[in-house]
Formats: C-alpha cells, structure tokens, sequence
C-alpha cells in the first residue's frame, strides 16, 4: 500500500510504537502493531526515552532495534534522548547499531532535559547539563565521522586516537531532531540540529510559538528551511463519544506524566471530526511530520485507535481539508 499523500504538499505522518511492560512484552501484538503501521502507510514509528520514571516503558534504543527486524520499510524514530544522562561514545555506538540493523532508517531525537531531571543519578552535576549535552553531540558527531580513529579534546572528555567502527548507514550520520523550548535552546537546535520536534507535553498553542522562533533562527543563521524539518508528537484517543475519548486520553497521560501539571492541555481527543480539526491546528501551525501517539491502555487499543487514525482522520487532511498552510 502507498504511503499516505502529503497533507498540503508537505505533511508526513509517525505512529508511536507502544512501549509499556506491564506484565510482560506484548511479542506478537507489537510485531503485529508495526506491520500494519507499514501497511496502513505510515512513514515512521517512534519511541521515548524514560530512563528512570514509575512507568514501565521498554527502552527506545532496544525497542527500535527489535522493531528493525519486524519491518522493512518503516523509519524509526526516538524522541527525545536526554543525551547528557549518557556515555557519549557508547550511547554513539548504539545509535550506530540501529542504524545499521534497519540499514539507515533511523531518526534520533535529542535534548538537554532541562533543569528538573535527576542528573546527579547519572553522575552529572546538574550545573553542566548543557555543556555536557552538547560537548558529547559533538564527539557522538566524530565518532560518527569518516575517520578511522577519533581524537577530542573537551571539558569533560579527552580520546586519543580511538579506532571507531562501524559507521552509521546514514552519512554523515542519522539525522538529528531536536526537542527544546526556550530560544537559546532553539537556536542550538537550529545550530546543531536537522530537524525540530515539538514535545508531546506542549500545546499547541506552545508549539506555534516554538514554531515561529525556529523559523526566526532558521532565517538568522542562513539556513534552508526546506532542509530542517519540523514536526510535532501529538497525544490522542478517537472515541465516538467525545467525553469517553476525553477520560481515555488523560488516564493515557497520567500512565505515563503521573500527576504533572499541565499536562491536561495538550491532548488531542474526541470524535473522527474533533481529531481532524486538532490536528489541522497542528498543521497550520507549522507541523511537516506528525507524530500520532495513541494512548490506549494497552498494544491492542493502541492498533485500534491506529486504524482509526488511518481510516477516519488522515484520509480527511491528506485530501486538504483546511487550508494546510503555516501560519507566520
């Protein structure tokens, strides 16, 4: 089946791969899940990162490594790593290893985390999350490099001719979406980046407005718009009864935010038609890639609310409802 017609020209469309392990991993619905994702036409699935957290969600690197070997077409996508929580060559490496196993479908989302994560449990001192954070992007990005052997002089890391192998598919490495918010965030995603994905947990009203300062730095720094996408995880639930779909969102949202405020803001639920037109909004509001994120209870709901999603609601944005175009 053909991939899904570009909304307007220029909107693709990702499904959340389910992560949750409650009381066991879910082998043959999740193998089933990504097989009609490819069916259905869909052109990326993705993960998160939740390191430490009350959640049980599989880890995203190894879920899209076993993902790799249940598709052939899908790309693959985690969004967002909180890079600094990690060894930079290692965590170099892994990406390096789903690159190659899904032979160069892999998107790697980035972020510093910001301030309230629980840096000191990784061995960082919360003062140095951002110099670490794009110290250790920028020796992943050497080891990633042509060169046979990698030397770096950092303020947290010095290697000295470190033979690295192999290199990533993809050259000159998987392409790098950046999660951020405040404008000198942004300016480093632009900086640094290949492409901006606004966060499941903002709004859309937020979004809009991140929206328009990558724009503002795209034209800042010179460069090409058409070669730094833009997307935008969005939670949802498609229900027939928009108040049932209503509480079927925010029970999917404290499976996996608890109690953090805010959160409530951001869903996208209701009918087909209510579905449609908060995704327009989305759009409208600057959206290339949409990250559809269903949050049923279960791998089962999820499949469901993605058949919906590709029967119900995409048919309507990919033939133009609305008028699909950013707005300033």
């Amino acid at each position: 089946m053909p991939r899904f017609a570009a909304y307007g020209g220029a909107v693709r469309f990702a499904v959340s791969i389910p992560q949750f392990d409650y009381d066991g991993f879910d082998a043959d619905g999740v193998k089933a899940y990504l097989a009609r994702a490819e069916e259905l036409g869909f052109e990326g699935g993705w993960t998160v990162e939740q390191t430490i957290g009350a959640s049980p969600l599989i880890a995203p690197l190894e879920l899209l490594a076993y993902s790799a070997a249940c598709t052939t077409r899908l790309r693959l996508g985690v969004g967002v790593l909180v890079t600094s929580q990690h060894d930079p060559l290692q965590l170099a490496a892994a990406i390096t290893a789903v690159d190659r196993l899904s032979h160069g479908r892999l998107d790697v989302g980035v972020g510093t985390g910001g301030g309230s994560r629980k840096f000191e449990a990784f061995g960082v001192d919360r003062s140095t999350f951002v110099s670490r954070f794009t110290e250790g992007l920028e020796l992943m990005k050497a080891a990633w490099s042509d060169q046979p052997t990698v030397t770096f002089r950092g303020r947290f890391r010095d290697v000295d001719a470190l033979p690295i192998a192999p290199k990533p598919v993809q050259r000159p490495h998987p392409p790098i979406w950046f999660g951020a918010n405040a404008p000198k965030a942004i300016a480093r995603a632009v900086r640094l980046g290949d492409a901006f994905l606004g966060a499941g947990s903002s709004t859309t009203a937020n979004f809009v407005e991140a929206v328009k300062l990558v724009r503002r730095e795209l034209d800042a720094q010179g460069r090409d718009p058409s070669t730094f996408t833009i997307g935008k995880r969005v939670y949802l639930i498609v229900d027939d009864d928009a108040q049932r779909a209503r509480e079927r969102v925010l029970a999917g949202l404290h499976r996996i935010y608890g109690g953090m405020p805010g959160t409530a803001d951001v869903p996208v639920s209701g009918t087909p038609a209510d579905v449609v037109a908060g995704l327009r909004e989305v759009i409208d509001g600057g959206a290339q890639m949409l990250l559809l994120n269903p949050l049923g209870a279960t791998v089962t709901e999820d499949r469901e609310q993605m058949e919906r999603l590709a029967a119900e609601v995409i048919p309507q944005l990919r033939d133009g409802v609305g008028s699909g175009k950013p707005e300033g």
